[in-house]
């Protein structure tokens, strides 16, 4: 958005990890806002929204990214509020093995 750019990924992550404290929560929720989240997911037998993770600093992820990016994106587009978005899709198993460690 203008000079403006916000790089990640998009990944799925195991809730079993969230359970067993694996994966930390990074703040606390009020009950109130919790229990609505909660009745939404059991209405719908589905979690709908996105789930934000963070990492440690990590040049090697960095470079991986870095690279990555530097390839054809499999998805560009220019959305009607005139932001750009951009996804490279990551298949390679080993790639995303390292990614996942």
């Amino acid at each position: 958005m203008g000079a403006h750019s916000q790089t990640g990924l998009v990944a799925a992550a195991s809730c079993e990890d969230y359970l067993k404290g694996i994966i930390k929560k990074h703040e606390l929720t009020r009950p109130d806002k919790e229990d609505d989240r909660v009745r939404h997911i059991e209405a719908l037998e589905s979690q709908t929204g996105p789930v934000f993770l963070v990492y440690r600093a990590n040049s090697a992820i960095d470079a991986f990214v870095a690279k990555q990016t530097t390839e054809a994106p499999t998805i560009d587009f220019t959305a009607v509020d005139g932001v750009r978005h951009s996804a490279w899709v990551i298949a390679d198993p080993a790639q995303i093995q390292f990614i996942g460690s």
